[in-house]
């Protein structure tokens, strides 16, 4: 994955086998370099997934649900992962966890989507999210709740 997204631009040789080595460590995947893609689970998938994408070195990225499916082992190790992009690229992502965003965001944008009947569960998981009380407050002011 991560030689083909290089082959593309134009890297060959020393020059790409050095970049590659440089992703797999990165995110922890240099264990998995002699594995098929379809004996990998679904955090190495979404690891190599992100080193293919780095590996680039893009200034900006759109991830859509980057921790959807994921056991929660998994889903810490992207979190670690996007936490250490920081200041390497622009990343807007979308995600129904309002805890990945919270933790992992520099803003957070609320798409008001939500239904009489969705709202109650989104904010039982506001509650129950051991967010501090000042960002929960902060949460509902922008929320316009009360």
């Amino acid at each position: 994955e991560l030689k083909w997204t290089l082959d593309n631009l134009g890297f060959v040789g020393d020059a790409a086998q050095k970049q590659i080595s440089v992703a797999l460590d990165r995110f922890g995947c240099s264990a998995l370099r002699a594995r098929t893609l379809r004996s990998l689970s679904g955090g190495e998938l979404h690891r190599i997934a992100f080193a293919s994408v780095l590996v680039a070195r893009p200034s900006m990225l759109l991830l859509d649900e980057p921790v959807a499916s994921l056991d929660q082992n998994a889903r810490a190790q992207v979190a670690r992962l996007l936490d250490s992009l920081r200041g390497d690229a622009t990343i807007l992502f979308t995600d129904s966890d309002p805890d990945l965003a919270m933790r992992l965001a520099d803003r957070v944008l609320l798409l008001d989507i939500l239904t009489m009947t969705t709202w109650p569960r989104v904010r039982e998981r506001f509650a129950a999210s051991g967010l501090s009380s000042s960002t929960a407050r902060r949460l509902r002011r922008i929320l316009g709740q009360t």
